[in-house]
């Protein structure tokens, strides 16, 4: 991956996605093999009609950016009150915007993904499941519906001037502000630990992997040592109890002569 690529933000990435999906439908977009943003295709998973799916929109948005823990969305607008806080306030490029969120439920009318914030307080979003067809059932809307774009309109919480209403707050990916997706951190990790334990340590040639597997022979054979001194001492200490107890020096036959030097002649 270019260097430009990986320094980009995952909030940049989230508002690049999002704005490559402009017009498309719930069936236009393959996802793992099948059609559509997740289940927005068929509800059932299979063959049957489309979902309400600006949550599925939103959320495959995310995965497809890299961001961590995207699993644990849900069709429902309101699992990204689950995923993360919801701030009232100061929105980011990126983020899902809740409308009409209930946090007692988890429930929501609408979300959809900031690509724009504005000085003066207003934000541009894309939205899923967007301007379709209301004479009809959830599913016709569904079957009807696109994602567009909306704004700029005020941001501010409970501003009821956007895609849904009342604005209720903005939910940020977890990896808001890494360089990183998830497989790109992992690969590192392993390339570094690879790198760490191939690595010579001297002019040897030794490894960090051999020299690890050779301090633990060492202190294997230490342990090993300090258990055959300490057996020796036992016996040792056995042995010199088992001796006779004397007064004094034993006798060695008389006492030596020191009347001189032997004779050299």
């Amino acid at each position: 991956m270019a260097q430009a690529q990986i320094a980009q933000s995952l909030g940049a990435k989230v508002a690049a996605i999002a704005e490559g999906e402009l017009g498309m439908k719930a069936c236009s977009r393959m996802t793992n093999g099948k059609p559509g943003y997740f289940t927005s295709c068929h509800s059932d998973g299979q063959n049957g009609p489309p979902e309400l799916w600006c949550s599925d929109f939103a959320r495959w948005v995310w995965w497809k950016a890299g961001a961590l823990n995207t699993d644990q969305l849900t069709p429902a607008a309101g699992s990204f009150g689950r995923y993360g806080p919801v701030r009232p306030n100061n929105p980011r490029v990126g983020d899902a915007v809740l409308f009409d969120y209930n946090a007692a439920d988890h429930t929501a009318a609408h979300v959809a993904i900031v690509i724009q914030v504005n000085a003066n307080g207003t934000i541009v979003t894309i939205g899923g499941d967007e301007n379709g067809d209301p004479g009809g059932s959830d599913q016709h809307w569904a079957g009807t519906s696109c994602v567009a774009q909306d704004g700029p309109y005020n941001g501010a919480h409970n501003s009821t001037d956007g895609p849904g209403q009342p604005l209720s707050g903005y939910v940020s990916p977890v990896e808001d502000d890494m360089p990183y997706t998830e497989p790109q951190i992992v690969k590192l990790v392993q390339q570094g630990v690879h790198a760490e334990l191939n690595a010579k340590i001297d002019s040897s040639g030794v490894t960090t992997a051999k020299g690890a597997e050779a301090a633990v022979q060492t202190r294997d054979a230490l342990n090993t040592l300090s258990q055959q001194v300490a057996a020796l001492t036992t016996l040792v200490s056995q042995a010199l109890a088992a001796l006779p107890q004397g007064g004094g020096t034993p006798s060695t036959g008389g006492t030596p002569s020191t009347g001189g030097a032997p004779s050299s002649t």
